[in-house]
């Protein structure tokens, strides 16, 4: 292992899992399945908490709160995850978009600065429309985050700052649905890190929070 890092997710895949952590299949029960999802939940949290530290969450939003734009990418089941986050930095009055499909994907700046910060939402990181982006946005000095569940990933290798979430099995082989609750429960994080950030130099925004964030705005 490379660190307390890399041993804590080795020691987490060492655990056997329990009888109501398991993968739900076709011949279960309605109570095996409410037991097991919500046993899977739990799980999946605990170890997506046990994979990244808040110092890492806290840099990424230092990066979000100082960059020029933010750009916020997720093709798939992640575009759901990249809308929430692009909406909740757009609360905040950060310039923030979202690019959810390929073409909006192609057609995005095709230059970058190093004041601009990328975030790519991709379970195994290996989405060629996505790593291409990445590519070129690398080549002319963004700055590129990603939240994934595979650290050995194309995306990954490109990052200058990724965070993993864990991925259980759903239902037979299928793991998109808990990787889902790690990269909620992180965007939620950076959220609220955010906000404080901004607080701290804007006595205003932190006085008047719920008008300025509200998604029916109040003026002041």
């Amino acid at each position: 292992c490379n660190g307390i890092k890399d041993l804590k997710i080795l020691v987490d895949g060492m655990r056997s899992d329990t009888a109501d952590s398991l993968p739900c299949t076709f011949d279960d029960s309605d109570k095996d399945i409410y037991k097991k999802v919500f046993a899977s939940s739990i799980e999946s949290l605990e170890r997506s908490f046990s994979f990244v530290t808040w110092e890492e969450i806290s840099e990424l939003a230092e990066r979000i709160i100082n960059a020029s734009t933010i750009s916020v990418f997720g093709i798939g089941g992640s575009a759901l995850a990249a809308r929430h986050l692009s909406e909740e930095m757009l609360r905040l009055g950060l310039k923030s978009m979202c690019f959810t499909d390929l073409y909006s994907i192609s057609s995005s700046a095709s230059t970058y600065t190093n004041d601009d910060l990328l975030i790519f939402i991709s379970r195994q990181g290996e989405t060629i429309e996505l790593v291409n982006k990445a590519q070129k946005a690398k080549n002319t000095g963004a700055n590129i985050a990603l939240i994934t569940t595979n650290e050995n990933s194309t995306l990954f290798s490109l990052s200058d700052l990724a965070l993993l979430v864990s991925e259980n099995q759903y239902l037979l082989d299928d793991r998109n649905s808990y990787s889902r609750l790690g990269e909620l429960a992180l965007i939620e994080s950076l959220y609220i890190m955010c906000a404080k950030k901004i607080g701290e130099t804007n006595p205003s925004f932190r006085e008047n929070y719920f008008g300025l964030t509200n998604y029916k705005k109040e003026k002041f």
